[in-house]
């Protein structure tokens, strides 16, 4: 079984069941996973690959969590706006405090850090493209 359909399978037990949302975090694993993986290797461990990978895991984990609670509050009748509203400000809290200690504690590059915060943004348009590319071939 190829490595697309093992993290498939994988995000719908984590409990992403809409094809586009599983679609949509895949791509973003595979790309902070491989872009990682590619900058670790071609600069053998800079730091600035580091603060990347830092800065892509952090994305990927906010986009994971943002995702899963967004697919199940569209089910909810009451509170689902104040019920995100804390889930965002206190995912931004955590984020803001990890990426406080990266700098200050670990020095890690704020460049690097910030390229591997974008791969989400990234993610996010490649995968808008392909749809848009896709519904105009329907179309």
């Amino acid at each position: 079984m190829i490595l697309g359909q093992r993290l498939e399978r994988f995000l719908f037990e984590k409990g992403f069941e809409n094809p586009d949302v599983r679609r949509l975090v895949r791509n973003q694993i595979v790309l902070a996973c491989g872009l990682s993986l590619v900058l670790m290797l071609a600069t053998l461990f800079h730091p600035w690959a580091l603060a990347f990978c830092a800065g892509s895991a952090l994305a990927t984990f906010n986009f994971w969590y943002m995702v899963k609670a967004v697919q199940k509050l569209l089910y909810v009748r009451k509170g689902a706006v104040a019920s995100l509203l804390m889930l965002f400000y206190g995912r931004l809290i955590i984020t803001v405090l990890a990426i406080i200690a990266l700098i200050l504690w670990c020095d890690v590059s704020i460049v690097g850090l910030l390229f591997g915060l974008s791969t989400v943004v990234v993610s996010a348009i490649t995968w808008g493209l392909a749809n848009v590319v896709q519904k105009v071939k329907e179309a």
